[in-house]
């Protein structure tokens, strides 16, 4: 995303990955990148501005998608492999994707479920009540890409599931 403001900012690049209940990848998407005026792209301020490689601002300008392509895309893909509203979102801290989603992939948003799986509470639930928890994680490469951050958010809760379910 060029930001944190859902009235103000876009999505850069999304890509939806399918598991099973054991965190098996049934399905996933290549990354979207989405294509927006030039203006979008001048007015990202940091720390945001940091995060995103020029390789992603570049793919994203180069990219003739807009939102609603993506939008049509990505429902698709989760008719054909998830039942209409009993698809959570997943991820690391999935309620600002979910508002992101809900304004400006209007389609998308109205297959998934209201419930969320958020890595990033387990990881401070974690913390807490296992001492040690932490020290077996998977390391993030923080590349903020999404398929990227989607895997290593599956890898998190393969880890915590594990080591928490004992």
């Amino acid at each position: 995303m060029t930001g944190l403001d859902i009235n103000t900012d876009k999505i850069l690049e999304i890509a939806l990955v399918v598991t099973d209940e054991d965190l098996n990848v049934l399905s996933k998407t290549d990354s979207f990148y989405l294509n927006h005026p030039e203006a979008i792209y001048e007015n990202i301020k940091e720390p945001v501005f940091s995060m995103h490689s020029p390789e992603l601002l570049d793919l994203c300008r180069k990219s003739k998608l807009t939102e609603a392509d993506v939008d049509l895309v990505l429902s698709q893909f989760l008719i054909t492999w998830t039942p209409r509203l009993k698809c959570p979102l997943a991820g690391n801290s999935p309620s600002l994707d979910r508002q992101f989603i809900a304004k400006y992939l209007p389609l998308t948003y109205g297959h998934i479920h209201h419930q969320s799986i958020d890595v990033s509470t387990l990881s401070q639930l974690a913390k807490r009540w296992y001492p040690g928890v932490e020290k077996d994680r998977p390391k993030k490469k923080l590349l903020h890409r999404s398929l990227n951050d989607i895997e290593e958010s599956i890898d998190q809760l393969k880890h915590y599931r594990i080591f928490m379910l004992k």
